[in-house]
């Protein structure tokens, strides 16, 4: 019982003064006679007075300590009864026979059983078939043990009806210690078990339904992609043909409004993979540099309508090659060089990329503790790459910069009426810096551009640090002739690192000897010169090299060739750039796009593919690199026409009629359409993006895979790759044919 100590001293007390008045009067009494009949009566009377007034007090004093103390334990008790009574939990005192001393108003609430009814029972006699005899043992002999017991049980009500219960049993000790009975706490948990069940069957059911969104939007995807990529496709032909300029301008905005919707469905798929967390890296060797110079490929149409030059550097200490999803990163860049052309309407957009220093660097540079500054090493060999993108476009106010990160968000419906968009591509691009090891921020400020930085973690693909020059342009002395102060510093830069001497000349003052090679940015101005005849460069042809814009139409390339060797075209692809150089400095002829002769030679080519519009696009560039094609309309057809032989190739698609094509795939590597074609080369080309669908085709058998749309220069790699392929696998039959002679 509660302050047990505290009353026993209270008691001790009152006992004390009772004592304490007993020995006076005994003393007294022993001692005290000669004293007391030396006294008066009178003041022997009053003596014995005081004596009897002392043990009465102090026997009241011993009585109200207790009555007081008393009262209180009583209080408790009470407050304690009240408590335990009026608690929602069902609680039941057990004997050491296991039988229900006590049981609150809460067990009578939860099993339907009166007081009287449970009292003397034992408490096992309230379990439900579920809680099994052995358990009961094991309780049991557990709080014997003196140890507590908690977990779930089944109990039965008076009616018969199941439920489960929380249960809690402890030992109870007497004051002596020993063990003198149990306590036991029942908790009915099915309203949390119901909610439980609701939550599971509520997320089952959203995770069914995030299923059935991915694969909707997937074919969806598809199905859209499928005639946007022939509307690109064809405008993309039509273009090269002779057109008036009103049918080019419109067919250039049809080509436009279909790379848009094309964009668009990407962005949306994206962002549900995202929302879903099925989005993964697949990280693979990739040449960074030719994946940035891809990328801005895509816009050098727009920016030079503009008038924007679009310029780019990376460190000469970026590995060569860098394991990493180069598709993804390609997609980061395409998103923001997309958004600076969007908001650029003159000036320069810059991809810049480097190394941060050392090998300590900062896991997110951008975060609100590291600040950019380097705060981790990494032993695992693997680097951390700083990009920027940088504009001289609009700008964008300090106190909207963050809000650009969120999805279908546009800082103002104008903005959405003039430049467009859905508001994905810079959310889309922030997750997947963040799945990449690092963090994106945007630097602007309002009517002077904008700098967008972000980081990724990459590990080196090979040994070799960069790209490294080859020599043939060391002590070349290189003339510039170049306006745009961006693109003079970038090309300067560039030939300074291959070891050329670099001279900086205007087209007025170019001297007539002191030089190896000119490099002519043909501008408006200029080509205005040139082409007018005001300014003559009486120079060598062979030695002039002209920088033009990708949409220079053919009569006014026709009309710039009688001053130049070779026309390059912008953004300049710093590789080509420099060995078109190198050659063209050791007399040698050479064109922009070095021919494809293994192709040339009439590669056979079957084209799976049920689309009409879609085939005719895949025939005509496929003859247009030298090819010589079939076209069939479904997976069947494609055995039947396969099973023939006589093919290099087959470019399968896979969401076909009759035979899918991962079915069609898979019967051809089983040997089912002849034993001849089983090993044959198979590309993939699709519209359905899903990282799983690539899985299932590449376990399939498929040698190479490439997505819609597809234009001539994938198509082009994609051949290229097959031929390097072939070869390899001849040189290794005739190393194996030489070992066995």
């Amino acid at each position: 019982m509660p302050n047990t100590p505290k009353r026993l001293m209270l008691v001790l007390a009152g006992m004390f003064i009772v004592l304490l008045g007993l020995a006076i009067a005994l003393w007294v009494h022993q001692h005290g006679r000669g004293v007391l009949s030396a006294m008066e009566p009178d003041q022997a009377s009053m003596s014995w007075i005081t004596l009897a007034i002392w043990l009465a007090l102090g026997l009241l004093a011993a009585v109200w300590l207790w009555l007081r103390q008393f009262s209180k334990n009583a209080a408790l008790i009470h407050k304690l009864y009240g408590a335990i009574e009026q608690s929602e939990s069902a609680i039941m005192i057990v004997d050491l026979k296991s039988r229900i001393e006590y049981a609150n108003a809460g067990l009578c609430r939860q099993t339907g059983y009166s007081r009287e009814e449970l009292s003397g029972r034992p408490w096992w006699d309230f379990r439900s078939g579920e809680t099994l005899p052995v358990e009961v043992a094991e309780i049991t002999a557990r709080v014997k043990a003196g140890l507590s017991w908690e977990g779930q049980v089944s109990n039965i009500r008076k009616n018969g009806q199941e439920y489960p219960a929380r249960a809690v049993v402890s030992p109870v000790r007497g004051v002596d210690g020993r063990m003198a009975g149990f306590i036991a706490v029942f908790t009915d948990i099915s309203e949390s078990l119901r909610k439980e069940r609701e939550l599971r069957e509520a997320k089952e059911q959203a995770e069914t339904a995030d299923n059935a969104k991915g694969r909707f939007l997937a074919t969806m995807s598809h199905e859209v992609r499928t005639p946007l990529n022939g509307i690109v496709g064809f405008t993309s032909l039509l273009l090269e043909t002779a057109l008036t300029p009103e049918q080019r301008e419109y067919v250039q905005t049809i080509r436009t409004s279909g790379e848009a919707l094309i964009h668009l469905t990407g962005d949306i798929l994206d962002f549900s993979r995202f929302e879903s967390g099925r989005l993964q890296l697949d990280a693979a060797p990739c040449d960074l540099r030719a994946n940035i110079e891809d990328a801005l490929d895509l816009f050098a149409n727009r920016a030079a309508e503009n008038g924007v030059q679009l310029l780019h550097w990376v460190d000469p200490d970026v590995p060569a090659q860098l394991m990493v999803d180069g598709g993804r990163l390609r997609q980061i860049v395409i998103n923001l060089v997309g958004n600076a052309v969007k908001f650029t309407a003159s000036g320069e957009i810059e991809v810049l990329v480097r190394v941060l220093t050392g090998k300590s660097v900062s896991v997110a540079p951008f975060d609100d503790v590291a600040h950019g500054q380097l705060v981790a090493e990494f032993v695992d060999g693997g680097l951390t790459l700083e990009f920027s993108v940088r504009d001289t476009g609009i700008g964008i106010a300090s106190a909207d910069c963050q809000k650009l990160f969120r999805p279908f968000t546009q800082l103002d419906s104008s903005s959405v009426r003039r430049y467009g968009g859905a508001g994905l591509g810079l959310a889309i691009s922030r997750q997947l810096v963040r799945l990449m090891g690092g963090d994106i921020r945007v630097e602007s400020e309002v009517g002077h551009g904008s700098t967008f930085t972000f980081t990724v973690r990459a590990r080196p693909a090979s040994a070799a640090v960069g790209e490294l020059p080859d020599g043939r342009l060391a002590g070349r002395r290189i003339a510039l002739i170049v306006q745009h102060a961006g693109l003079r510093g970038e090309i300067g830069h560039l030939l300074r690192l291959a070891g050329a001497k670099v001279l900086d000349y205007t087209l007025d003052n170019l001297p007539g000897s002191g030089w190896d090679l000119t490099v002519v940015d043909c501008d408006a101005a200029t080509q205005e010169k040139l082409v007018a005849g005001s300014v003559t460069l009486h120079r060598l042809p062979e030695r002039m090299l002209g920088l033009v814009a990708i949409n220079l139409s053919s009569s006014e390339r026709q009309a710039l060739r009688r001053h130049f060797h070779m026309l390059i075209n912008r953004p300049v692809h710093h590789h080509t750039f420099l060995d078109l150089l190198a050659k063209a400095a050791d007399g040698l002829t050479s064109r922009t796009r070095p021919p494809l002769p293994t192709v040339a030679n009439g590669l056979r080519v079957l084209v799976a593919e049920d689309e009409p519009v879609l085939q005719r696009l895949l025939v005509s560039t496929l003859t247009t690199l030298g090819c010589s094609c079939q076209s069939v309309a479904d997976g069947r057809v494609c055995l039947e026409v396969a099973a023939i032989g006589g093919w290099d190739l087959i470019l399968m698609d896979l969401h076909m009629p009759e035979l899918d094509g991962l079915t069609a795939i898979k019967q051809i590597r089983a040997g089912e359409a002849g034993a001849q074609i089983r090993d044959i080369w198979i590309t993939v080309i699709t519209a359905d993006h899903r990282e799983e669908m690539r899985e299932m085709a590449l376990a399939a058998g498929v040698n190479d895979f490439l997505f819609k749309p597809v234009n001539l220069a994938f198509l082009e790699e994609a051949l290229r790759r097959h031929m390097a392929a072939k070869k390899t696998k001849r040189r290794d039959e005739s190393k194996e044919t030489c070992a066995e002679l």
